[in-house]
């Protein structure tokens, strides 16, 4: 069992090492493993939500996490294959990121909204306070996550998100591969496809550098602001989470 709990709290304490630890280890002081992870042993309504908020947030951390990736995603991961581009496979992280990055938002402003939504069952006597205090977490999350929204808002209305440097790259694979029944200068098109596809290489994994900075400021803002206000609620000492 003690392995175990190791094993969770460095899961979550990758992204910013010392909020996640010491929101994890509210939890697993506070509850058994069983409870936390298989519903054992629940008993009242404050057991069963403590659960279902400690499930939201090891998603929120699974999918920063996740979205932290993406550096080496483009930098590293890449099959050997001929059977696809390297172009192909940078659209293919591109995209993906993009539904990662709105699966984030999602999973980061879901526990907000439920313990926004449960506050008159926690017998408070400061309310107001407390909605006011989740409001101003959520508006800070969803801003810091602006991008999120933007890339979102491309996806729907566009039918696929297009790079214009990649889809020269794709349709200079394309023209290479004629090259057996037309006559091309199959070196210089190589070299503008190499050259073409080391730019895109960069320009994400710039993009997804600056944005993990980005990343580690949400996890900083957000792990220990929620952390007080629910040791709050639950009727703990929130000192321990130190903003």
């Amino acid at each position: 069992m003690r392995v175990w709990r190791t094993r969770i709290i460095n899961v979550c304490m990758e992204p910013s090492k010392a909020k996640f630890q010491t929101l994890i280890k509210y939890f697993v002081d506070k509850y058994s493993l069983e409870l936390l992870l298989d519903g054992k042993g629940i008993s009242n309504w404050q057991q069963e939500r403590s659960r279902f908020y400690f499930a939201k947030l090891l998603e929120f951390s699974m999918a920063l996490e996740k979205i932290r990736k993406y550096k080496l995603y483009f930098s590293e991961f890449y099959p050997v294959t001929t059977n696809i581009s390297e172009a192909e496979v940078i659209e293919y992280h591109w995209h993906s990121y993009v539904q990662d990055f709105y699966i984030l938002k999602e999973r980061a402003i879901k526990p907000i909204g439920a313990l926004q939504n449960d506050l008159s069952r926690y017998g408070i006597s400061n309310p107001g306070d407390i909605k006011k205090a989740l409001e101003h977490l959520k508006v800070q999350v969803i801003k810091n996550l602006r991008q999120a929204n933007e890339l979102r808002r491309k996806q729907t209305h566009d039918t696929t998100i297009l790079d214009a440097g990649l889809v020269r790259a794709k349709a200079l694979k394309i023209i290479e591969g004629l090259n057996k029944t037309y006559v091309f200068d199959s070196g210089e098109i190589e070299r503008e496809y190499r050259e073409l596809i080391e730019k895109k290489k960069q320009q994400f994994i710039d993009m997804a550098t600056r944005n993990d900075i980005g990343m580690q400021a949400l996890c900083d803002f957000y792990i220990p602001r929620f952390g007080y206000i629910f040791a709050l609620l639950n009727g703990d000492d929130p000192s321990i989470f130190e903003m």
